[in-house]
């Protein structure tokens, strides 16, 4: 947590020693910006929230408040800091998402295999595959309907059922 903190001391040190023609200011955004890329949303937020007070001090020592340059460099401090916080959100959002999508993509050979259907004589006619029902009943003489197949060749039989045709 101090490794991100020293540049902002540094940059708001050399800021009030540098002559008044040079503005180090904008470089107080750099620690909530690349704290983003690897820190937390919170951590970065923190960082943001300790680079404004610097830039005010900054301000303090060398001008007026009520400066306009300097007043913009603060606003724009402050929305730097706020979308970058945003941004960490986002991405460990993101990771999150991509740990749970591993977690179900490694589980999920295991569940499918312990969902085939059976293939031995046991368990209900449901669970055996398809091929092994049309088998069984064609041995039975039936259609999938449970009515029995015309053992009379050529003769088409008009069905009627409330689901409509088998």
């Amino acid at each position: 947590m101090a490794a991100p903190l020293l540049p902002i001391l540094v940059v708001t040190v050399v800021d009030i020693r540098a002559p008044p023609d040079v503005h180090l200011g904008p470089f107080l955004a750099d620690a909530p910006a690349i704290t983003a890329s690897f820190g937390s949303p919170r951590i970065t937020a923190f960082l943001g929230v300790m680079a404004v007070p610097a830039q005010v001090v900054v301000v303090a020592v060398r001008t007026s408040l009520t400066d306009l340059n300097h007043s913009l460099q603060i606003t724009a401090l402050i929305l730097i800091s706020a979308f970058v916080t945003f941004i960490a959100y986002g991405r460990e959002r993101n990771e999150r998402e991509l740990t749970q999508l591993k977690s179900v993509a490694k589980a999920a050979p295991g569940v499918a295999k312990g969902a085939t259907p059976l293939t031995g004589k046991g368990g209900s006619a449901q669970a055996r595959p398809a091929s092994e029902r049309v088998r069984a009943r064609r041995e039975r003489g039936t259609r999938s309907c449970g009515r029995p197949r015309c053992s009379q060749r050529g003769r088409v039989e008009q069905l009627s059922s409330p689901w409509g045709t088998c």
